[in-house]
């Protein structure tokens, strides 16, 4: 408990702290004290309008984990432009990390059109795909306080590929709404030879800014970052046992926080084709999304 700190008052639901906060220093102190006595991992976070009692990527959500794995390594493969070659364990999902395989350079002699950037690595296509709306394994989150604000702060309004984000407001949802960041401690992590790319016995953590070119501009403006079970077997999939708190916030004292800045505007976080171009290209690309994986999401301006 940290119930020291000013503007901070602290309370127990179930088995995980809940820090109620009055204050946007404290909220600040706070993260920042996670991170501190975090040992080496990377603390994480994720912008809600309640308390889940569960911590699932949306691909666990709508399908079976074996029809999961299947389906996102179809995906994969088709958006990548052919089938994994790697041998042994580097073909398996706990271990996709050590797969070598990246996108031939232009008049190489392996070349083939797709959206990625040459030199993308094919491990990082799921999670890419993830941020951009495709239903998987991967579970998003920020490492910027106030963008997971801003998400606790606006709801998605979805209609088969096609979205907005909407502002909450305390009007409807009266003077005791609040806004909820889950924060979630990875436990000491291994780089690997993938930039932005880490691991440990139980997680995988992939940060997009270090992983794609900002070509792909929503997850550098989001400080877009996903992380995953190590392995995907039925009990090993919900990512809750690494929730170590939840921050709450009063919906009315949220909003003043961020207020109306351009830098967290739908525009930005959400940069629509015309501006981001990784986008664009995916879109263009049509690539063949399973149906139980849902598609690439189409914002529209959101309000």
């Amino acid at each position: 408990m940290v119930s020291s700190f000013r503007g901070v008052v602290d309370r127990l639901e179930g088995q995980v702290v809940v820090h109620s906060v009055s204050d946007p220093n404290a909220l600040t102190q706070l993260v920042g004290w996670y991170r501190f006595k975090s040992g080496g991992g990377k603390v994480v976070l994720r912008g809600q309008s309640n308390v889940f009692t569960e911590m699932l990527s949306s691909g666990y959500r709508v399908t079976s984990v074996d029809n999961l794995n299947r389906r996102a390594n179809e995906l994969v493969t088709n958006v990548f432009g052919k089938g994994c070659v790697c041998a042994g364990k580097a073909s398996q999902y706990a271990h996709q990390h050590e797969c070598l395989e990246r996108v031939p350079q232009k008049g190489s002699a392996d070349f083939h059109e797709n959206a990625l950037v040459a030199s993308t690595y094919r491990a990082v296509v799921e999670p890419l795909l993830q941020h951009y709306g495709v239903s998987t394994r991967w579970l998003d989150v920020v490492d910027n306080v106030w963008i997971a604000l801003w998400f606790a702060c606006h709801e998605q309004v979805s209609r088969d590929e096609f979205a907005f984000h909407f502002r909450r407001s305390t009007v409807q949802e009266g003077p005791d709404a609040k806004a909820y960041i889950a924060v979630l401690d990875t436990g000491p992590l291994t780089s690997t030879h993938i930039p932005g790319y880490e691991i440990n016995s139980e997680v995988r953590l992939v940060d997009l800014r270090y992983a794609v070119p900002s070509v792909f501009l929503r997850p550098h403006a989001q400080h877009g970052l996903l992380v995953a079970p190590r392995a995907s077997k039925v009990g090993l999939v919900s990512l809750l046992p690494k929730v170590v708190a939840y921050i709450e916030v009063g919906l009315a004292d949220a909003l003043d926080w961020l207020g109306s800045g351009a830098m967290l505007s739908t525009f930005v976080l959400f940069p629509p084709a015309v501006m981001d171009e990784g986008y664009r290209r995916l879109v263009d690309s049509q690539p063949i999304i399973p149906k139980v994986l849902g598609h690439l999401t189409l914002f529209g301006p959101g309000y």
